[in-house]
């Protein structure tokens, strides 16, 4: 099969993985003879080579079968055999099983307890005894800002005094600018924090016990973080990635943010919403630790207990399928801003990705314009409702557009007449 469809190319998306498997077991049954006949079942014509070509092919099976028989070269096979079982015996010794079915399932068993915890001391907490919510607030930190290159490095979550911390085995490049913010870097697949080496867990094992920790809560989960819209994203795609997230949706009742929150109760600030200025403002805590995910939970707990309320908390929460679904949406318009190309110079990115938001991409434009002409193509760069313009709200900008428009349209009208004449 490696010779049909070798690993280093990829056919299992086209159409030909069918005819290369079939061709792997016709070879393997009948011999390479197998090309032969089926050209003659098909009337297709072959030429003396395809002879020349089977014929070498059948003496050196032939040969490898004869060479493989004789007695020295079983009692060597034997041997290698037994060589190879030794090495990795003595190696399992020294350092354990290296490759087995599912032996993440089961690494760093003594990381894994650590993860859950109960912590010492006082505690505050929203007062949920009786509803069937709790209120779960926790912080990530990663390897930068990009989902698809940049891994999650640690992982914390406190629910009165119970709670989850864990530290995710890398397994990709860690952005500088990140390190200067968390203190976290990588060395092969070791981690560490502000040079100190932390014992990490495989993020299956990781997930796997988050699952745990909300099973030990029994309540649907609330989970508020400073700045959610990044962190809700980021854990949703984790979660996908190791397939729980389904199950993840029997406890988590939602996402909060409470930086949402807190600027919705004291616009009078206007700016200044940092967790950490939050509280050495409200709290005068100091920001030692800041960016440690469990120094940021514990801010967070504090703040939010103190200085928000259930109620508020509750009525904004986002779903995990909305969550899911503004994921789809992010994606949709990263593929939709490439055909922004030719407005580059017109269009400020934050205006071409409210347009892409919006479902519109300049392909949509161009079509309209042509089609249903400029009022079509304004209505469709404001989209109103209740007489109101929801996408594009400036005249000028839309007017420029249309000039853009009208300048393409006519040259491809100009070059139409040129080549009919």
């Amino acid at each position: 099969m490696c010779s049909k469809a070798p690993k280093r190319l990829s056919y299992s998306t086209s159409e030909s993985i069918d005819y290369r498997f079939a061709c792997t077991v016709a070879e393997k049954n009948c011999g390479t003879s197998y090309t032969r006949e089926v050209m003659e079942m098909i009337n297709i014509p072959h030429f003396m080579i395809l002879d020349q070509y089977i014929e070498k092919t059948k003496n050196s099976v032939l040969l490898k079968k004869e060479k493989a028989a004789k007695p020295e070269n079983k009692k060597r096979r034997v041997e290698l055999k037994a060589k190879r079982s030794q090495l990795r015996n003595v190696k399992e010794n020294a350092e354990g099983s290296t490759y087995q079915s599912n032996m993440s399932l089961f690494d760093a068993s003594d990381n894994v307890e650590k993860c859950i915890k109960t912590i010492p001391g006082p505690y505050l907490q929203f007062d949920t005894q009786e509803l069937e919510y709790a209120v779960v607030f926790f912080d990530l930190e990663t390897g930068g800002l990009d989902s698809k290159t940049r891994d999650i490095l640690q992982v914390c979550m406190k629910f009165e005094n119970l709670q989850f911390d864990a530290f995710l085995t890398p397994t990709k490049a860690i952005d500088p600018q990140a390190t200067k913010i968390n203190g976290l870097s990588r060395e092969q697949k070791q981690l560490f924090l502000n040079g100190q080496e932390v014992q990490t867990v495989s993020k299956k094992v990781a997930y796997l016990t988050l699952l745990d920790y909300f099973k030990k809560i029994n309540k649907k989960c609330i989970l508020v973080a400073h700045n959610c819209g990044f962190d809700s994203l980021r854990l949703v795609l984790a979660l996908q990635e190791v397939s729980l997230l389904e199950e993840s949706k029997k406890w988590i009742h939602g996402f909060a943010d409470s930086l949402a929150l807190f600027r919705e109760k004291y616009p009078e600030r206007k700016s200044n919403f940092k967790l950490t200025t939050l509280a050495q403002d409200f709290l005068s805590m100091s920001d030692n630790g800041v960016h440690d995910a469990r120094y940021d939970v514990e801010m967070l707990q504090k703040l939010s207990i103190t200085y928000l309320d259930f109620d508020s908390i509750i009525n904004s929460i986002k779903t995990v399928d909305e969550v899911t679904l503004k994921i789809q949406v992010n994606e949709n318009v990263k593929n939709l801003l490439i055909s922004y190309a030719p407005l580059n110079n017109l269009l400020s990115k934050g205006m071409q990705k409210r347009l892409c938001e919006a479902g519109i991409s300049y392909y949509n434009i161009v079509e309209t314009y042509k089609k249903l002409g400029v009022e079509k193509t304004i209505l469709l760069l404001r989209k109103d409702i209740n007489g109101k313009a929801t996408v594009i709200k400036k005249q000028s900008i839309i007017d420029s557009i249309t000039e853009h428009l009208s300048s393409l349209y006519d040259v491809e009208n100009e070059m139409g007449i040129e080549n009919e004449t």
